[in-house]
This record gives C-alpha cells, structure tokens and sequence, in this order.
C-alpha cells in the first residue's frame, strides 16, 4: 500500500469514527483520532495480559502495582469535562455511564478549567457512584501549605472524603521533586480524611 492509499484509508475509518459517535464525533479532531488509534495499535502489542482469560464485553483490569488494587485499563479523563461548550449534565452523564460500563479509574486535577473539572466529576460521583470509583486527582503545590491548601480544594469539590491516588502535576523541571519533597510530609485533615504524603516506595 503507498502512501496516498494510507491516508484515504485513514481518513474514511475516521469519518466513521465521528459518524459512529454522533454530535461528539464533531468535537474529536483528526489529530487526536490518529494519535489514540496508534496508541491503541501500540498496546495492543504488549503480552502484559491474557485477553482469553476476560470475558467478551468487559473492560479488562488491571492490578496496579502491589497496591491491590484493580483498576479498568482504559480511564476517564477529567480535562474535557469541565470544557464550557460542554453541558454538565453531559459530562455527568459520560462519568456515570463510563462507570455503568466498567470503568473505575476517573483522572482529575486541581486546575482543570479552573475547578470545574473537579466539581462536575464530584456531582457525578453522588448516588452510590464514588464506592465504585478509583478516584485520581493531581495538585500543583510545591510547598507543604500550597499542596494542603490544594487537596483540600480537591476534596471539597470531588465531593469525597479521601482520594484513592494523587499526583503532583506537571514535574517537568529538574528541581521539581526537591521542591516537592524538600519540607517534609504533607498532612492535612478534612472530616474523616487523613492524608500524609512523603517519597513513597516504589510499587
């Protein structure tokens, strides 16, 4: 196959991409389509699972790390929630129908669109929906008081006691984990919610 068959080829399996997926068919770009395709593509080849051993129809999970925990392999993201062109009622209704489906592990962060991130994925999780959740936000405080001031934040919007992971966002300076972990361990306590965060163990 040349080139140019390639990309005809590409381009009519993304028109049935968007038609398949109706009105938010319209928002997902070409660029994003091809990158999520080759992603898929690329996983795909890892034997890191035995898809036999699944049943048809479930999402596979995964044990993440030697937390215990099992997790679905595919996520959903908080960023395109908390988007102004899209309703919340919508975004409510793709959380709860991701988790309906069986996907558990919901990504947020503290300064996605300013916190509505955050307040959408919390209003979603109402309803018994949080038990079945693995609930994963990320903060941007380099310092002790920032970073509890941050989880605090994210507590209150997501609705919920405790949050099953957090990540520091965006480390991409060299000195980004010294500041981090400089003064020491984070503690702060919001109801029943304790949550102590130092340089953890590899898992």
């Amino acid at each position: 196959m040349n080139s140019d068959e390639s990309v005809i080829g590409e381009e009519r399996e993304y028109q049935k991409w968007r038609e398949a997926l109706g009105e938010q068919g319209a928002l997902v770009s070409r660029r994003y389509f091809l990158e999520t395709a080759a992603g898929a593509a690329i996983l795909a080849g890892f034997p890191s699972h035995n898809p036999a051993a699944e049943s048809k129809g479930e999402v596979p999970r995964r044990l993440l790390g030697r937390t215990g925990e099992k997790i679905s392999a595919i996520g959903i993201g908080g960023y395109h929630l908390g988007k102004p062109e899209l309703q919340e009622p919508e975004s409510i209704r793709i959380t709860r129908t991701a988790i309906d489906n069986g996907i558990n592990f919901l990504d947020n962060c503290w300064d996605y669109n300013g916190g509505e991130s955050e307040i959408r994925m919390g209003k979603a999780l109402q309803d018994g929906y949080r038990q079945r959740a693995f609930l994963m936000t990320k903060i941007d405080g380099r310092d002790k008081k920032s970073a509890a001031r941050q989880i605090e934040e994210s507590l209150g919007r997501l609705q919920t006691d405790h949050i099953d992971l957090l990540q520091f966002h965006e480390v991409i300076r060299m000195n980004d984990p010294d500041r981090v972990f400089e003064s020491g361990p984070i503690r702060t306590q919001t109801g029943q919610c304790s949550v102590h965060i130092s340089v953890p163990e590899r898992i």
